[in-house]
């Protein structure tokens, strides 16, 4: 990974915050700071996640994880990142949603070992890694519909998600899926299954990374 300078690290967070319209505050920039610290620091032994350049970590994977909260209000909890790899959606929402619960899941024990150790070293309180699959899990009594908030940037197409997804959140709940351009051939096809399984699609939101990619952001609820 490229390190910059700690200044132009500063920098670099303070302006993909003021493009989101954020609030930064020395406590969150020096969280976010810390934590790309430890995904570099992870990265020089193990590959936690394809972009190592320090630019990139931050104006495509910081900005896409906080983008949603610059378009709905995240109030309650608790809340589940599916599928979170090195953290992310996760960590990011945890830096800005202190008070809430949030459970960090993934199949790879090597990535919720780290997603621990993140959490431990960010001081969050109520952040818990789990380790498991998603399919089982939903199953489990204390994670059925056990979720006010779910996000995901998995890469799953939106159908297959979404049958994995539907029985962590509880009714009322809301999903959230960060997908790509892809997104418009899925959601056709996607939309009889959401249906299926209790949900409706609230909104469809396109937008664009300062790095250049174009994304889409499908809220759903359970209904």
């Amino acid at each position: 990974m490229i390190s910059p300078p700690e200044k132009e690290k500063i920098k670099a967070l303070e302006e993909m915050l003021m493009l989101l319209g954020l609030p930064a505050g020395a406590e969150r920039l020096g969280k976010l700071k810390s934590y790309l610290s430890l995904i570099e620091l992870a990265s020089s032994r193990h590959s936690l996640v394809g972009d190592k350049e320090y630019r990139k970590l931050v104006f495509k994977h910081l900005y896409d994880s906080l983008y949603p909260l610059t378009v709905m209000r995240v109030e309650t909890g608790p809340l589940l990142d599916l599928g979170t790899g090195a953290g992310l959606p996760g960590i990011p929402l945890k830096i800005f949603l202190p008070e809430i619960p949030v459970y960090l899941l993934d199949s790879n024990r090597r990535k919720i070992n780290f997603v621990k150790h993140a959490c431990r070293s960010l001081g969050f309180h109520k952040a818990y890694g789990v380790t498991g699959r998603a399919e089982s899990l939903a199953r489990e009594p204390c994670y059925r519909e056990a979720f006010h908030y779910l996000f995901s940037r998995a890469v799953a197409p939106i159908r297959e998600l979404a049958k994995i997804a539907f029985p962590f959140a509880a009714p009322g709940g809301r999903l959230v899926f960060y997908k790509g351009p892809a997104l418009e051939k899925e959601i056709s096809g996607a939309k009889a299954v959401i249906d299926g399984l209790g949900g409706r699609i609230k909104k469809e939101l396109s937008y664009r990374l300062p790095t250049g990619e174009r994304r889409l952001l499908v809220i759903m609820e359970k209904l």
